[in-house]
């Protein structure tokens, strides 16, 4: 524990020293750093005094974030939550407004609805939907079908729908225990998470296949890990521990996981479980989201959306400056 609160430490002054740098870049002027967008998506000062400085240095800001970006070749459509909760789309990488509508908090998340097809048949879509600790399971436009108990479902690799029972992963249809919480504190009693009862709380599928989960301690001092398993085998010892975590998703071509961390900031590890660190600030941000080909990934901070280009741990982030409480990348 010592060694996972040290590493922990080291990387929060990383990130806080980094994020000085970056201040330093994008001006002194507190005011420069607040803004908000218009109803189609755009920038705008919220500085009457600063107002034209702050709209030029906006506007610069915004081209030369386009420019990086479309050098990098990010593309899609990134949808995210302004301060308001109301839903905004940008296209990239010229980050011109995307038509979108309606309000949510916690974009990433209102996936209480999880979509899928089963294994050779792509034309049919079913929803998962977890309602009062049971899943119900529909075709998409139709009516529910089956029942399970169990909530958080997630699809396998191979098609079968997966969910988390009283901290146990479990299938639905046949119904059959995965990972057990016995499992899961054998395995991180092996190496060297000793002395403590673990039970699972959030799942997502990798390819191979392979589950990562959050599980929590039993002891609330202990916290929760991000985990990588095989089977029943971890695959390697989890490096921190945090306070709390929550919002697993795993990006998608499932070689990496985030989790948000409830006292602020993304944990992030790949599909073999070793925690990501390639970005300074990337364990700073409050969401985070992932280009479709992966080469890119949009983290949600105080200061705005920064854009971290993975495999490039030198690099500073695409800073775009717009305020955003959660966020999805299509």
């Amino acid at each position: 524990m010592a060694r996972a609160l040290t590493l922990l430490v080291v990387a929060a002054v990383v990130g806080l020293a980094a994020a000085a740098g970056v201040d330093a870049l994008r001006g002194t002027s507190e005011e420069a750093s607040r803004r908000t967008t218009t109803a189609d998506g755009g920038l705008r000062a919220t500085s009457t005094r600063q107002g034209a400085a702050d709209e030029d240095w906006a506007e610069r800001t915004t081209r030369a974030a386009a420019r990086e970006l479309r050098a990098g070749g990010a593309v899609g459509v990134l949808t995210y939550a302004d301060e308001d909760c109301r839903l905004r789309g940008l296209t990239l990488p010229d980050l011109l407004p995307h038509p979108t509508q309606g309000r949510s908090c916690e974009i990433a998340r209102a996936a209480m609805l999880r979509l899928g097809a089963p294994v050779g048949d792509p034309q049919r879509v079913f929803v998962a939907r977890c309602r009062a600790g049971r899943i119900e399971l529909a075709e998409l436009g139709g009516p529910t079908f089956a029942r399970g108990r169990g909530c958080g479902p997630a699809w396998r690799p191979d098609g079968v729908l997966t969910a988390v029972r009283k901290g146990e992963v479990v299938s639905l249809f046949p119904p059959a225990v995965l990972l057990s919480s016995g499992d899961v504190t054998r395995a991180l009693r092996r190496a060297g998470w000793a002395g403590e009862r673990f039970s699972v709380r959030e799942i997502a599928w990798l390819p191979g296949p392979r589950l990562a989960a959050i599980v929590r301690a039993q002891d609330p001092e202990v916290g929760d890990l991000l985990v990588v398993f095989e089977g029943r085998r971890l695959v390697r010892e989890p490096a921190f521990a945090y306070e709390g975590l929550r919002g697993l998703q795993a990006s998608p071509l499932g070689r990496f996981v985030s989790a948000e961390i409830e006292t602020g900031g993304v944990a992030v590890v790949d599909r073999l479980g070793r925690p990501v660190l390639e970005g300074s600030l990337l364990g700073l941000g409050n969401a985070i989201a992932w280009s479709p080909d992966e080469r890119w990934a949009a983290v949600a901070s105080e200061g705005g959306i920064d854009f971290y280009r993975l495999g490039q741990p030198s690099r500073w982030p695409v800073v775009l400056p717009i305020v955003a409480r959660d966020l999805v990348w299509r």
